[in-house]
């Protein structure tokens, strides 16, 4: 049996799964989550699924700004926006 799942489905849920609940930030965790953001924004994947997951994290840039992590703010902005206004190009 083949369990693999598609990168982005496995990207997106590690981003969720870091992200929620954080009751307690480290910059660890504030690093994590940036190259979670930073290999989402660089790959391609099907629209719906790039939409899914700018839904599911749409509170993450507060969640950043919450912490006082600016830089992360504004980088969760600019990729769920990527993910959250792409097109299927096929």
């Amino acid at each position: 049996m083949n369990h693999k799942r598609a990168f982005h489905e496995v990207l997106g849920r590690k981003l969720t799964d870091v992200s929620g609940g954080m009751s307690n930030f480290s910059s660890a965790r504030a690093v994590e989550l940036m190259v979670v953001l930073d290999v989402l924004y660089q790959s391609q994947m099907p629209a719906n699924a790039a939409h899914k997951i700018a839904e599911a994290n749409a509170g993450l840039p507060e969640m950043f700004e919450s912490f006082g992590h600016q830089p992360g703010a504004n980088l969760a902005k600019q990729v769920l926006a990527d993910l959250a206004s792409r097109v299927d190009t096929d």
